[in-house]
């Protein structure tokens, strides 16, 4: 039997600032796409979900499609986000004993009126249906204020590189093949989260242009010269008034210390 993947994309990147409220209309004016609709829009386009598919079908890995929905603006409400996490924890209850793993496409800057951090809450409703054993893996926009609960709860986040986002793909690519990997190989991996006090504004943040075209490149080199399985500088978002808005270095390596080593000498070198 070929491994089994359910694969969901649940993002939003959330001005706390704005006196406005986002509902699911205009959270998804045009609505959600759902089962093969997802895979069907996704398959010849530069986004998180293609990554995985493309990897999927490369590995000859089963895909268990469920919901796509995603925008940015103003702060969720709680109607908005218990409609659309009740929803996709319907499919993980539908679907927990015939998967092997879970790929979410996550943003990592989330907020909604019952909850700071989207992300790891939407991490926590499904480990209450899977478990703590089953693997999960996600994608990340490099502007998400990572938290401690979101390592926590998963087992690989892999945050993009680039600013304008054109490896949107590569990000899912990455966050399926080490799904696959964990699931396969039997080989867990590790997650270092370093906060650093912080953070950057995205007008003046271009990945091309400096100081951050040579950040890039520096952090690129780091996991190259030490294995490392991936490395990412998020660079926080800052327009919310959250815990953890900030910038970070989040490492994943198959090594806990090589992966706490790491992400601490990548966060100096930022630093300073």
């Amino acid at each position: 039997m070929p491994t089994r993947i359910l694969i969901a994309y649940f993002a939003h990147e959330t001005n706390t600032f704005s006196s406005d409220r986002c509902d699911f209309k205009r959270f998804a004016p045009h609505g959600w796409l759902l089962e093969q609709e997802l895979l069907d829009a996704n398959q010849n386009s530069p986004t998180y979900l293609n990554g995985m598919i493309t990897a999927a079908n490369e590995l000859g890995v089963e895909l268990v499609p469920t919901l796509a929905v995603s925008n940015a603006g103003p702060l969720i409400t709680r109607e908005c986000l218990d409609y659309i996490c009740d929803k996709l924890i319907e499919y993980v209850r539908q679907y927990k004993d015939s998967i092997d793993g879970i790929c979410l496409a996550l943003h990592g800057a989330g907020c909604a009126e019952s909850t700071d951090d989207l992300e790891g809450y939407t991490l926590e409703q499904v480990r209450a249906v899977v478990g703590p054993d089953m693997p999960i893996t996600a994608s990340l926009d490099l502007h998400g204020n990572i938290s401690p609960k979101m390592v926590e709860l998963a087992d690989g986040l892999f945050g993009i590189k680039e600013y304008p986002h054109i490896d949107c793909a590569q990000g899912g690519q990455l966050a399926m093949r080490t799904l696959v990997s964990i699931i396969e190989q039997k080989r867990p991996v590790h997650m270092a989260l370093v906060r650093m006090p912080m953070f950057t504004t995205p007008s003046v943040a271009s990945s091309f242009e400096e100081p951050i075209k040579t950040i890039k490149g520096y952090v690129a080199e780091q996991v190259s010269q030490h294995g490392l399985i991936d490395a990412t500088f998020f660079h926080g978002f800052p327009y919310q008034d959250v815990p953890c808005c900030n910038s970070s270095v989040l490492v994943v390596a198959e090594d806990p210390a090589q992966a706490q080593e790491n992400a601490a000498a990548i966060a100096r070198h930022i630093w300073a």
